[in-house]
């Protein structure tokens, strides 16, 4: 048994909220309420089974608990070697940055540029903002001169394979790990349609292609550690 309006000494106002009506009708529902328990759920593990095989990978792609613990040990595996690249990019990109230092800039032009850009910048905010983005204008006019000195070009289909990547991580958030390929297609195309995602995508393309043409063209000194002693490195650098 309930009261609503015992736990707000009949507040119209929370009242109206509370049961989703009418202030008007506020008067009419200061009563008992009751509710009847018919069910009780409660969340259990999934049993090994085709149903579950099915669900986690697909279907007819994992016919047992052998192949099963097998598949969920590649797909940490793959994330892992996603997390180990994001790391050598920051690394490298650290590393050249160094090499290059500082770059002389044609400030003037590039503050006139980004007011005409953006209507919230002020001519009395414009400095404190060039500043926090130069690292970036440098990073990218550093990765022009790379990218051209390692011959590397980007395609649509590498637009089309991060766009779809990342259509994929955004339904992954939600537990929908199996998406049909003609809707990560659909939603890839969105991306795509858009002009600002189509930029932060052709960046996002160009930096993976740029950090596995530098690691085909450096010396990698490979360590095995810990995700423990794995998780370090990205807090110290956080």
């Amino acid at each position: 048994m309930f009261n609503p309006a015992a736990t707000c000494d009949s507040n119209e106002i929370e009242m109206s909220s509370m049961l989703n009506i009418d202030r008007e009708q506020v008067a009419e529902h200061k009563g008992d309420f009751r509710f009847d328990i018919k069910d009780i759920i409660v969340l259990r593990p999934a049993e090994y089974g085709e149903q579950f095989y099915n669900e986690a990978f697909g279907k007819d792609k994992v016919h047992n608990e052998e192949e099963y613990r097998a598949a969920v040990k590649d797909m940490i595996a793959a994330q892992l070697k996603m997390d180990s690249d994001f790391r050598f990019s920051i690394d490298a990109r650290d590393a050249i940055m160094n090499k290059v230092g500082d770059v002389d800039l044609p400030e003037d032009i590039l503050k006139e540029y980004l007011l005409q850009q953006n209507d919230k910048l002020t001519k009395e905010t414009i400095d404190e903002e060039f500043n926090k983005l130069r690292p970036g204008l440098i990073w990218q006019l550093t990765r022009d001169v790379i990218a051209e000195q390692l011959q590397v070009k980007v395609s649509e289909d590498d637009l089309r394979n991060v766009a779809r990547s990342m259509a994929q991580q955004q339904f992954a958030q939600y537990g929908m790990t199996n998406i049909p390929v003609e809707a990560l297609d659909k939603y890839a195309n969105d991306i795509l349609n858009d002009n600002r995602t189509r930029q932060e995508v052709a960046n996002q393309a160009a930096d993976m292609k740029i950090f596995a043409a530098i690691k085909e063209s450096v010396t990698i000194d490979d360590k095995t550690v810990s995700v423990e002693e794995f998780n370090a490195l990205f807090a110290t650098a956080k």
